[in-house]
């Protein structure tokens, strides 16, 4: 993906939306006032500027589309409470050798020999603990985007294997090839989370 290409497309049809849909579909809040459309990404608050085309404050570009994507992506659908891997998202087989490089592999590396580690990196980025495999957790990055991700510890007998699911409402919100970024990140963040904390 170009990012920048990207970001000017996003920006574009953005600047070309109703922000107050916006509001209502993704579940943030539209400032009336200064304009700015108030975007929560994991635990930080970001406003989004579509006069000046800003963010503030300003996050890396990957980041920077995601969060535009979101706003102009997101239908508002429910979610279902039922959880979907990346294969099963549209097209997600084609993006599956990048998502599991970006995402799977740096898991496996990171929490493949200590499951329980990933608690602990994910509190950083407020987490929910989850039911599966040998340790999991359940993260937001967008109030209507809930992530899992899944650890199980290799032996002797089974390598070390992750997982990231989804909620199925998931299309409704993001491009399949944005998730792939976005648990690229993930994996990275919590990788670096457990590094800081050793």
């Amino acid at each position: 993906m170009d990012l920048r290409a990207a970001l000017a497309k996003a920006w574009s049809e953005l600047q070309a939306s109703d922000p107050v849909a916006i509001e209502d579909r993704c579940g943030v809040v539209y400032d009336r006032g200064p304009g700015g459309i108030m975007v929560p990404f994991f635990l930080t608050q970001y406003t989004v500027h579509t006069g000046t085309k800003t963010f503030s404050p300003e996050p890396g570009l990957q980041e920077q589309v995601l969060i535009l994507h979101y706003l102009l992506h997101a239908s508002g659908t429910p979610l279902t409470g039922r959880w979907i891997s990346f294969r099963e998202l549209p097209g997600g087989s084609l993006y599956m050798d990048a998502f599991r490089r970006r995402a799977l592999l740096p898991l496996m590396g990171t929490f493949g020999n200590s499951a329980p580690g990933l608690l602990e990196a994910a509190a950083a980025y407020g987490r929910e603990v989850g039911e599966w495999g040998h340790a999991s957790v359940i993260l937001r990055p967008f109030p209507r985007v809930p992530v899992g991700v899944v650890v199980w510890e290799g032996d002797e007998e089974l390598p070390a294997n992750a997982s990231i699911l989804f909620d199925s409402s998931a299309p409704d919100y993001l491009p399949t090839e944005d998730y792939a970024v976005l648990a690229g990140l993930i994996a990275t963040g919590l990788a670096r989370a457990a590094g800081s904390s050793r």
